[in-house]
């Protein structure tokens, strides 16, 4: 069996080839390009179509090729469309915690991305993200926030003023209406919203209590992950941990966190030598997470804020089946 291939770089680069082993193809693409191309970031098979001969692959090749972008483009959203479907069957539920007419606080499962990314052929497509899911079940949502659809720009965000890494979980507020994104966005900014995170990661941490206050940037050596860095671009960004328990080679931890830069609590505490389990990115090596975890064990235990009714209100969501799963473990 044979595979015609579409390959795509950060800059949105196309690659067209085939290969019995079209993923052995992108492995090469991001280990052997050389730092042109892994500065792009990496890279990601948007297209995948299998012949039955080499010959019958090579002529859909060259057909491909000659194809102007658009219709190459065209070709690509066919593929993801029915791709998505398959993935839309098997999406984790989302569970809804409470519901106003403002507001929805939900638990977001792990494995699940927030929203489609700008890219529209390098990120999440909009058909197996969390709003896409939230549409479907209140359609009101789809126009709220996102300044983006004043200028006609699609709105990739509708209702989220806060965000989870894919494989966080954990809770989230998302707004229902403008005047309920404006309230819950300014209180985000203003640091006003507590927000808690169960977090286990490598080795013992000494001191039972902690403050992190490095500032963050972008990774010099990897454009998708983040540093404590002081450059032209750093955030400050601002981390409390406090020991829950400790177990052989890892510790719980509960962390609380007053900004909400990206990969914050994992970069912070990677910082200080002791990385989320789990996490692939920012993991030390030779450091073994426990033998059943498929995730970074991060999650957001508790979310306490001011709604738009004007109810102060404290939402606690208790570690998933998966992370209880491996505490017992260790226990």
């Amino acid at each position: 069996m044979y595979f015609v291939y579409m390959i795509i770089n950060g800059y949105g680069k196309l690659y067209i080839g085939v290969s019995v082993n079209p993923e052995g193809r992108l492995k090469e693409h991001n280990t052997k390009r050389g730092s042109v191309f892994t500065k792009s970031g990496s890279f990601k098979i948007i297209f995948k179509e299998r012949h039955s001969t080499l010959a019958e692959a090579r002529r859909r090749e060259i057909q491909i090729k000659k194809w102007r972008r658009g219709k190459k483009e065209m070709l690509i959203k066919q593929y993801q469309k029915g791709l998505s479907t398959k993935i839309q069957e098997n999406l984790p539920k989302i569970k809804i915690i409470y519901q106003d007419q403002d507001v929805l606080v939900i638990e977001k499962p792990a494995g699940l991305t927030v929203h489609p990314v700008e890219n529209k052929f390098h990120g999440a497509s909009p058909s197996n993200t969390l709003v896409n899911q939230l549409i479907k079940q209140f359609p009101e949502i789809k126009n709220v926030g996102d300044p983006s659809t004043n200028s006609g720009q699609e709105n990739l965000r509708p209702g989220i003023v806060h965000r989870l890494d894919k494989d966080t979980s954990g809770l989230m507020i998302i707004a229902r209406n403008n005047s309920s994104f404006d309230f819950l966005k300014k209180q985000f900014q203003e640091r006003k919203v507590v927000k808690k995170y169960l977090a286990l990661v490598f080795g013992k941490v000494k001191d039972k209590k902690g403050v992190i206050t490095k500032s963050i940037s972008f990774s010099k050596k990897d454009r998708k992950k983040r540093s404590p860095l002081l450059d032209e671009k750093s955030k400050k960004a601002w981390t409390e941990y406090s020991v829950l328990k400790y177990f052989n080679n890892f510790t719980l931890l509960e962390v609380g966190i007053k900004t909400g830069r990206t990969h914050q609590i994992r970069v912070h505490l990677a910082s200080i030598g002791h990385p989320i389990a789990g996490d692939s990115q920012y993991k030390f090596k030779r450091q073994i997470p426990p033998s059943n975890l498929k995730r970074q064990f991060l999650h957001a235990a508790v979310l306490k804020i001011k709604l738009p009714s004007g109810k102060m209100m404290e939402f606690n969501s208790e570690l998933p089946h998966d992370l209880k799963g491996i505490i017992k473990t260790l226990s």
